[in-house]
């Protein structure tokens, strides 16, 4: 819509959306309906169903889609319509944002008007699902639902919208010249360090909030918050979720087809120290290519500028270690190395368990755990394929050459689950630092929790060959020889005083025996 479409962007999101198309439909049942782990769940999900729907018939403007596809998707999501104009959600995807399902039946609307001119059938669900909205939303204070609602309420053209907008709008926060929604948190995730990161459900929100000021053409109200969401993005582009980085590129891409710049011959200036800048040209050739600089790791001050005309985003991302281990964990996490480990072979087993607090879910969304391995291990992927059948445990898959192990559960509870690992040594390493194993709700990123633990022991003699060993190692085999000759020896010591004394007690019996008789 921007005409800036070239015919090599065209080819990659066409490729794109073949490869999504393609393994989407491993997760598709036989009623039509998705759900997030396929056939080895029972139930299709309501809501991702809704979602399939909705991307496959927005994809179809680019690439072929079976219609059949996308036809019975929308007859199992109609299916769900109770008599009041809401949506049920039958399978097991995530906590619903509030009771009356309000959130659920608004992303479900928004699926259905997305493919109302191809299914002309469902206008009359559509019109029962605004009335349920609007009729609900009237008497609700949830965040969420007041954002998504409100959004549908625009893109329908409802003849509530400007009240509602309003609403939402009176509930934002705003501060430095940016302008942002909050869900409240609960007084133990407060406390937690993870609490100040961005949350994935206030970019969500905040995302469906400038939608909808976009939509009823207010503009000036939407710029604070469009410079939240950009401050809220990540260094790969999107945002903490799949989910939120949808919404949020959704309402990014909505604002750039209003003020996209054509006529781009900007020079941005990178000032960051004494005689050291960078300059870097964007201009109507090259403004869809991502220039990156790298920055010196001491720099403590960054001076920006620009000069010229046209619209440029300049973003800087910098990253850091922290060694925290929360206070007020979400989950309770426990990584123990078994004791038929060495130095060549780890066992690791990785309990978790849910932490409920008052007010909240007694269960969490859809948790993963990731577990990083030591440095030089790799973990057996034949023992994978066993953890799938055990409780809770969907999905299990590797990542960087099969040195970190993610497993996803359909939620976790007060139970205790602990998958085990097997890893070997492939790469000779010693002095191992501690590694992580981090657990975290899926659909909300304040509830986590990460534990270090470390690998057998090892050291450098462990790993060196021959000659490279060194009189270090020499001295040190000589001590470790010395030390199984002491106890040897201690062993024959211990086993003549133990003898010693069963003979003494065998006396003592016998003469006793003699007494008495």
């Amino acid at each position: 819509r921007t005409r800036q479409l070239s015919p090599s962007i065209e080819m990659r999101a066409k490729k794109n959306l073949e490869l999504g198309y393609q393994r989407l439909l491993y997760y598709r049942h036989k009623n039509g309906g998705f759900s997030a782990f396929g056939l080895s769940e029972e139930k299709s999900s309501t809501w991702l169903t809704a979602y399939v729907a909705k991307a496959f018939r927005m994809a179809s403007e680019f690439i072929q889609i079976d219609d059949e596809i996308i036809t019975t998707a929308l007859e199992y999501v109609v299916g769900k319509q109770a008599a009041n104009g809401g949506f049920e959600e039958q399978g097991d995807i995530f906590e619903q944002y509030d009771d009356q399902g309000l959130s659920l039946s608004a992303f479900v609307t928004l699926a259905l008007m997305e493919n109302v001119n191809t299914n002309p059938e469902y206008k009359n669900n559509i019109n029962k699902a605004l009335d349920f909205i609007t009729r609900t939303l009237d008497g609700s204070d949830n965040l969420h639902a007041m954002a998504i609602g409100t959004y549908v309420l625009a893109k329908a053209n409802h003849d509530a919208k400007v009240a509602f907008v309003q609403r939402l709008d009176a509930m934002a926060v705003n501060e430095d010249g940016l302008k942002w929604w909050n869900k409240t948190a609960s007084p133990t995730e407060s406390m937690s360090p993870w609490y100040n990161m961005t949350r994935s459900v206030n970019v969500e929100i905040t995302s469906y909030a400038v939608l909808s000021l976009l939509e009823n053409n207010l503009i000036g109200d939407a710029l604070p918050v469009l410079k939240w969401l950009m401050n809220q993005r990540n260094d790969l582009g999107g945002f903490v979720s799949s989910q939120d980085s949808v919404v949020g590129l959704q309402a990014l891409v909505s604002f750039a087809e209003r003020f996209s710049s054509q006529a781009n011959n900007l020079q941005l200036l990178f000032n960051y120290g004494e005689n050291a800048e960078t300059v870097l040209n964007v201009n109507a050739q090259n403004s869809l290519v991502l220039q990156t600089i790298e920055l010196p790791n001491n720099l403590k001050n960054l001076t920006v500028s620009a000069t010229g005309n046209g619209l440029a985003l300049a973003q800087v991302t910098y990253r850091y270690n922290t060694n925290v281990t929360s206070a007020w964990p979400r989950f309770v996490l426990d990584p123990t190395v078994n004791r038929n480990s060495h130095s060549d072979y780890l066992h690791l087993s990785a309990c978790a368990s849910f932490v409920p607090t008052e007010g909240d879910s007694n269960r969490s969304n859809m948790a993963v755990m990731e577990i990083y391995l030591p440095s030089g291990f790799v973990v057996d992927t034949d023992t994978l394929p066993t953890l799938e059948s055990s409780d809770r445990i969907k999905k299990v898959e590797t990542q960087k050459r099969n040195t970190v192990v993610i497993i996803y559960f359909d939620y976790l509870d007060r139970r205790e689950v602990c998958p085990t690992l097997h890893a070997y040594k492939v790469v000779k390493v010693t002095n191992h630092k501690p590694v992580p194993v981090i657990m975290y709700d899926y659909y909300d990123n304040v509830r986590r929790a990460r534990q270090f633990y470390r690998a057998p022991k090892s050291n450098i003699c462990d790993i060196c060959e021959h000659a490279n060993c060194g009189t270090l190692c020499e001295k040190a085999e000589k001590r470790e020889s010395r030390k199984l000759d002491t106890n040897e020896l201690l062993e024959e010591r211990s086993s003549a005083r133990l003898n010693a004394v069963n003979t003494i007690v065998m006396l003592l019996v016998v003469v006793l025996f003699k007494i008495i008789n």
